[in-house]
């Protein structure tokens, strides 16, 4: 899929023009090991005009800098 990512899933809003939610599932091979085979999920409320992102199964210090606020 991705450098980083081994799948990505809509996992709410499919179809949708108001909130979606996509989950990116790391790839546990060529990455670090801190975020191997974890997730971190990413919203947008406003039809994907502006995303922000939170830990899935992924600790919060191991997510993009971009994610940890």
């Amino acid at each position: 899929m991705g450098k980083y990512t081994r799948s990505l899933a809509i996992t709410k809003g499919a179809g949708g023009v108001s909130e979606i939610e996509l989950t990116a599932t790391m790839r546990i091979e060529g990455v670090d090991r801190r975020v191997a085979g974890h997730t971190l999920v990413l919203m947008s409320r406003d039809g994907g005009k502006s995303w922000s992102c939170r830990p899935g199964t992924m600790q919060k210090e191991s997510l993009p800098a971009a994610c940890r606020n």
